[in-house]
């Protein structure tokens, strides 16, 4: 009994002296790997906070284009041909700026546009300075050759995905525009001048440039990964193959983009030169614009989900009307006028970009999606950037604010109605308006 006892408690002995594994020799792997990933992360909050900041930089000027005419007077006829310089030369250089990024690394790319950006913004503040035209011009000019930070940053998910995975940065984008917007408003409010603000913005784009330097420094990968987008020639494919898309996904979104843009360029001129409001009241008219589309559209859509088909044509008809009634209420004082436009302009406008960006592609397949989304997407790029240009072409033919929005509530209503006929959901419209009465 005792000999059992005596190998049990040798057999514990042994076993508690048991040779145990050297932590040591597997925290060298373990440490190096935590401090990639602490650094990848640093690296992506970085990227992401200095994308807030551009966007803030660039967009927060937009409350304060009046100011910006009564600094420097401009006619029609040059505000169109600065806005060619910038947008003609986009067109030929973002694959050049693709290529690059892929070539010499994403990061430092984008290092190099953002510093070209506050190049071109110190030039804007010489031209307002000296009232030069041609300093304007060249500063457009640079930055329509030069500065590519969204194609960048595709190219910069593609090669980093480990980045882009700590971040979403598109979903944020419009809360960030619409700070940017209040941002500008108080800026527009102080003592400081257009000049002063123009030139602070630009110190903040080469700040932001320099700490985009360091971090192509650090982050010294550069893998020569092909970013797998989809090219214009893909889509123009894929289009003349199905010509009946066009109709729905290209149309009705362009004339929506179309008419609800030269409504809402008119918001800050309106607001200013009509009814005297301060720049941070204009700042936060335009935010609100933003925050409809992000926020309320989608609570609308989801709320009648049912009847959405039914909810697009009630929205299309409350836009139509607005074009002809908000003109004429505008001399009742701006209360009147701010609660008519959000709810005959801004929240149907909301709720058709969000329907008509949802609705077409839902019909597609898995594989035909994705293209579809992408050419929804360049469509409103495109938009985007061109409707300034015949917006102040009309607004030259049309002075009066009623002639400009009673025009361009047409190209709306046909987008509409081909819309409505493609969809077949206009029978659909007396079931929603019985709903909303009961």
């Amino acid at each position: 009994m005792s000999t059992v006892k005596k190998r049990a408690a040798k057999a514990k002995t042994s076993a508690v002296r048991a040779p145990r594994p050297n932590p040591r020799e597997r925290a060298p792997p373990l440490k190096g790997k935590v401090k990639k990933q602490l650094q990848t992360r640093m690296v992506a909050r970085l990227l992401y906070v200095v994308g807030c900041v551009d966007i803030i930089a660039t967009v927060s000027s937009s409350p304060l284009i009046v100011m910006f005419g009564e600094a420097m007077p401009l006619t029609v006829l040059s505000i169109v041909v600065s806005m060619l310089l910038f947008l003609i030369p986009q067109v030929f250089s973002s694959f050049l700026a693709e290529r690059f990024a892929i070539r010499f690394g994403s990061i430092l790319s984008l290092s190099l546009t953002l510093f070209a950006t506050s190049v071109s913004t110190f030039l804007s503040v010489a031209a307002l300075h000296y009232e030069s035209c041609n300093l304007y011009y060249i500063s457009r000019l640079l930055s329509g050759l030069f500065r590519h930070p969204t194609t960048i940053r595709e190219v910069i998910d593609h090669q980093y995905p480990e980045i882009s995975q700590y971040y979403d940065g598109k979903s944020t984008v419009p809360y960030v525009i619409a700070a940017a917007m209040v941002i500008g408003g108080v800026f527009g409010d102080t003592s400081l001048g257009i000049v002063a603000i123009t030139g602070i913005m630009a110190v903040v784009e080469a700040f932001v440039a320099t700490v985009v330097l360091i971090i192509s420094f650090a982050v010294s990968d550069v893998p020569k990964i092909v970013p797998t987008v989809h090219k214009l020639s893909t889509l123009r494919g894929w289009l003349l193959r199905r010509p009946r898309d066009i109709a729905v996904l290209v149309f009705p979104l362009a004339a929506l983009n179309c008419c609800v843009a030269n409504v809402q360029l008119l918001y800050p001129s309106v607001d200013r030169r009509v009814f005297q409001l301060c720049y941070s009241a204009i700042g936060l008219h335009m935010s609100m614009d933003i925050c409809l589309q992000v926020v309320i559209a989608p609570v609308i859509l989801k709320w009648f989900s049912r009847g959405s088909r039914a909810l697009v044509c009630f929205c299309a008809i409350l836009l139509c009307v607005s074009m002809w009634v908000s003109p004429l209420i505008a001399k009742h004082g701006f209360r009147l006028y701010f609660v008519v436009t959000m709810f005959l302009t801004d929240i149907p406008a909301a709720v058709l970009q969000l329907a008509f960006s949802t609705f077409p592609t839902d019909t597609f397949s898995s594989t035909e999606k994705e293209l579809a989304v992408k050419m929804q997407n360049y469509t409103k790029k495109v938009i985007k950037q061109w409707q300034p240009v015949f917006f102040m072409i009309l607004q030259y033919q049309f002075p009066e604010h009623a002639g400009l929005t009673r025009v361009f509530g047409f190209p709306l209503a046909l987008g509409i109605g081909i819309y409505g006929l493609t969809s077949r959901f206009v029978c659909q419209l007396p079931r929603l308006l019985l709903a909303t009465l009961c």
